[in-house]
């Protein structure tokens, strides 16, 4: 969910509602490093109308444990 406030006009509030899914991975190489992976990806959907769009988000994890 992601609340978009722009400048003056008639509507300058909007809303993006989106029902994202998707694999994730994590791995332990080690006591110290983790690395992974996560995926999302679903509809996008706004409160000013105009019909669905497709959402896709791709992070990536890298930890290291001092």
């Amino acid at each position: 969910m992601t609340l978009e406030v722009t400048g003056p006009g008639p509507s300058p509030v909007q809303m993006f509602l989106g029902p994202m899914f998707g694999p994730a991975f994590e791995y332990h190489v080690d006591r110290l490093l983790t690395v992974g992976l996560n995926t999302r990806f679903g509809p996008i959907f706004s409160t000013k109308g105009g019909g669905g769009q497709f959402g896709f988000i791709t992070q990536l994890l890298l930890a290291y444990r001092l």
